[in-house]
Order: C-alpha cells, then sequence, then structure tokens
C-alpha cells in the first residue's frame, strides 16, 4: 500500500453581512496500490471535526468530502482530494439580530402550537349534563364487565427555542417526561398544575462572533417541546378482580370471588354448597374499600394513578411570552 500526502490547496472565502463566512482546503493525496477512500480517510493529516482553520481560530471544520479518484488509471493509482469545509457561524438559530443585546435575554423564536392524536382506553363515556374532558358514565357490557376498547384524543403542543448563558447536563434528566408540579404560564399560555408535560429539552452550544471575527458570546440554544392536556396526567384504572375484602363489620380478610348457579357472588362460605359455587374467571368490580360492588348496579369506582413525576420548572427559566 502506498499513499502519498502531496499537501494543501486553499479554497475560497464567503463572508456575509451578518459575519457568518465559510471557507475550504483541500488535502491532495496520490496513491498507487488501489487504496480506496475509505483507507484515505485514516490519514492524519485529515483533522477531526470541530477543529479550528489553521489561518483563523474562529472558523471550524464541520464537514469534509472525498473526491472519486482522478488521474492515473484511477484504479491502481490516481489521485483523491480531501475537501474540508470551514465555518463560522455569527447568529445561530436566532431571528434576532441586535448582536447588543446577549442572547439570553433575547426573545424566544421557532415558536408553534401544533397538536398530537393519541390512543388511549376507552373507560367512560358522556352523559347529558358532563362537561368537556369530564365523562361520568362508566363503559361497562350488560354484564357490568369493561369493554376492550380505545378512543382517540388531542393535545396541544409548544414549541419553541430560547437561549440560555448555562444549561446543566443533569437538567435532561431531572426535567424531561416530567409534569409541572405548580401552575405556570409559558409563550401566553397558562398551564394549570399537573396539566404539562415536557416532551424534549434538547440544547445545543452555539458561538457568536462579532464582525472583527472575534468570539462574543458563548450561550446554549435550548429546543423546547411540551404537551398541554386538557385534564391532569393521570390514569384511571377500574377497581376489579377475582378477589375481594370481608364486609367492614367482619373480619377484613382477602377472599376469592365465587359464584353460584343462580348468580350470586360472594365468599365461598357464604354461598349455597348446594348451588354448585365456582370461582368467578372474569375479575368483578369492587368498592373503594375492596368490598364486593353490587353486581345488580350500574357504575364503577376507578382508583387514581400518577405515572409521571411531578417537578418544579423554575430553574429552567422557560419564557413566559412569546415576547420575552
Amino acid at each position: 500500500m502506498s499513499i502519498t500526502y502531496y499537501g494543501a490547496k486553499n479554497g475560497g472565502l464567503e463572508f456575509a453581512d451578518n459575519g457568518d463566512m465559510s471557507t475550504s482546503r483541500i488535502l491532495v493525496y496520490h496513491f498507487n496500490a488501489g487504496e480506496s477512500a475509505a483507507e484515505i480517510a485514516k490519514q492524519s493529516e485529515i483533522p477531526a471535526r470541530g477543529t479550528a482553520h489553521p489561518d483563523n481560530a474562529t472558523l471550524k471544520l464541520r464537514s469534509y468530502s472525498i473526491s472519486a479518484p482522478t488521474e492515473g488509471d484511477t484504479i491502481k493509482s490516481g489521485k483523491y482530494e480531501v475537501t474540508l469545509n470551514y465555518t463560522r457561524t455569527a447568529a445561530s438559530g436566532n431571528t434576532e439580530k441586535d448582536a447588543s443585546v446577549a442572547p439570553w435575554k433575547r426573545r424566544p423564536y421557532d415558536i408553534s402550537f401544533p397538536s398530537v392524536t393519541y390512543v388511549v382506553p376507552f373507560v367512560r363515556g358522556y352523559d347529558t349534563g358532563d362537561t368537556k374532558d369530564s365523562p361520568s358514565v362508566p363503559v361497562l357490557n350488560a354484564a357490568g364487565d369493561p369493554f376492550e376498547d380505545s378512543v382517540e384524543r388531542e393535545r396541544r403542543l409548544i414549541k419553541f427555542s430560547f437561549n440560555l448563558k448555562t444549561f446543566p447536563f443533569t437538567w435532561q434528566d431531572q426535567f424531561c417526561d416530567t409534569i409541572n408540579l405548580s401552575p405556570v404560564t409559558i409563550m401566553n399560555v397558562l398551564i394549570p398544575a399537573r396539566f404539562g408535560r415536557i416532551k424534549q429539552l434538547f440544547p445545543s452550544l452555539q458561538e457568536e462572533y462579532d464582525a472583527d471575527g472575534d468570539l462574543q458570546y458563548s450561550f446554549w440554544k435550548v429546543d423546547v417541546e411540551m404537551e398541554v392536556n386538557s385534564e391532569e396526567y393521570k390514569k384511571e384504572i377500574m377497581q376489579r378482580g377475582l378477589f375481594a375484602l370481608g364486609e367492614a363489620d367482619t373480619i377484613s380478610t382477602k377472599y376469592r370471588i365465587y359464584i353460584d348457579s343462580e348468580g350470586y357472588m360472594g365468599n365461598v362460605d357464604d354461598c349455597d354448597s348446594k348451588k354448585n359455587p365456582v370461582p368467578v374467571d372474569e375479575p368483578q368490580r369492587l368498592n373503594t374499600d375492596g368490598t364486593l360492588y353490587n353486581t345488580n348496579t350500574d357504575g364503577a369506582y376507578y382508583a387514581t394513578f400518577y405515572d409521571k413525576f411531578a417537578q418544579d420548572w423554575s430553574p429552567l427559566n422557560f419564557p413566559k411570552t412569546v415576547k420575552a
């Protein structure tokens, strides 16, 4: 194998009014043993991404490309050119161009309010007099058992980007997939406690340079995506099971629910042994104290669980309005 480095050629330069700058350098290699571009990519003269340009430290290597072989027979011998692309971004990702305002004091940007559809178990339906997002009728079949059905719901999303002077690495684990412990106003939207969930916090380090090429600001751009629910983030699961607890005036022990040939349900000791009681094969509705629900009555009780951690979002300093 024989690869020979022949040196570097300078490319042109583009300079924009806002201070953005881009240029390139071209490294030239010759080969004579059929080496591939993959072998060229291993050469020590190719710098790592993020390396400064040798003539201007504000220009950073963002990408490089390797040409197809030229000259020679291009199979056993020839030439490769490696183009190194350097850029400097004066104002990255921000629509506000006033460099006299520190990035972390600028208004939020890339703001949108889309929605998302999701599927949840269908456990309650609407009745006359119910209010939106507060259905009251348990979804049960004629025998009092839940249907295995689902329903689509809509949630609003809030998407925006804003700048912070610092962004601790631990914040993503600390805040992502949490709900708001207290009421908050974000981007002009009032979010009651436990009604919002942070889906994404994506920080990226940004640098801004002045017209002379000197570093002026180093800061974090934070892309945020959050859900706003129409009710608290919680899980409601029907109180039902194959076991029940004894009545309040008896020993509070758990027993297997039995049913006899006439439809009576309860503890096997309370059933008439002549009516062939057998264990129920489907979970039965329970009261909130664990006792057996009146099987002749419509309705059901639900247990509430919170599967999202409620967190204090104040350290994040989310913008309260779209203007600040």
